[in-house]
């Protein structure tokens, strides 16, 4: 009879683990496939960047999973989005960036700025759940309360808040990322960024899992990490985001 061929696709780095093949982009590309078959994508956006002197932590990348999509034969057009908040797209897929610091809504929420004390909430996340599964979380708000500090950065796996009483002079800490093992590997993706403040007193606040970055740090390169707000009046500490990543496997 006549022989059933598998599933197979050129793009990207690609890998082997037992039973998988991999195809991750780092940057953008065509994913093609020979044939019709079902594969699992997972899509990062680029993470939002911290803002200004005592500004919020900038959210993570919007992620878009889907554990069982089936592709049609052909070409798909990959876009990995760079940091600083661009999506990230396969074909008609679009993971949302992340939001920047000072309250940008974007895959997940960017932390609000010290300095707009009549909007204290952070902002929201804006990635659709269309043809996966989409995760994203808002930024943390601010208390206008001396050393001013800001939200923290929304993660894919949790919002971004604050310090609930400014009691040691914290500023707002980051959302989580969320995990995934698509990769062989299970990795945190989209963590946001950490909160800045405005003045001395202030305690630096770590990023989320998942290439957040702490203040005046930025997020890790493929792997939508939101960028840390900056500090203590120095509005060169603002970061800009990581970059996102598309990763697609499927059995062999």
């Amino acid at each position: 009879g006549i022989p059933i061929l598998a599933f197979a696709a050129t793009g990207g780095t690609v890998s082997t683990i037992t039973g998988y093949k991999i195809h991750t982009f780092t940057s953008s590309g065509t994913f093609s496939a020979t044939k019709s078959g079902f594969v699992e994508i997972l899509i990062v956006a680029g993470g939002g960047s911290g803002a200004g002197a005592g500004s919020g932590g900038g959210g993570g990348g919007g992620i878009l999973y889907n554990p069982s999509k089936l592709l049609t034969a052909g070409d798909y057009t990959v876009t990995v989005g760079a940091g600083g908040g661009n999506d990230s797209v396969f074909g008609t897929m679009t993971a949302k960036g992340g939001g920047s610091g000072g309250g940008a809504v974007g895959g997940s929420g960017g932390g609000q700025g010290h300095q707009n004390p009549s909007q204290p909430i952070g902002a929201l996340s804006i990635q659709p759940s269309a043809d996966g599964m989409g995760y994203g979380n808002a930024g943390g708000g601010h208390t206008y309360v001396s050393p001013y500090p800001s939200g923290g950065g929304g993660g894919a796996g949790g919002p971004g808040g604050i310090d609930a009483f400014n009691s040691t002079g914290r500023n707002g800490f980051a959302g989580p990322g969320k995990q995934f093992g698509i990769s062989g590997t299970t990795t945190y993706y989209s963590g946001g960024g950490g909160g800045g403040y405005y003045y001395g007193g202030g305690v630096a606040n770590a990023g989320g899992l998942g290439g957040g970055g702490a203040n005046g740090v930025a997020g890790g390169a493929n792997t939508g990490g939101g960028g840390g707000g900056g500090t203590t009046n120095a509005a060169a500490d603002n970061k800009v985001g990581g970059s996102g990543i598309v990763i697609v496997r499927y059995v062999v």
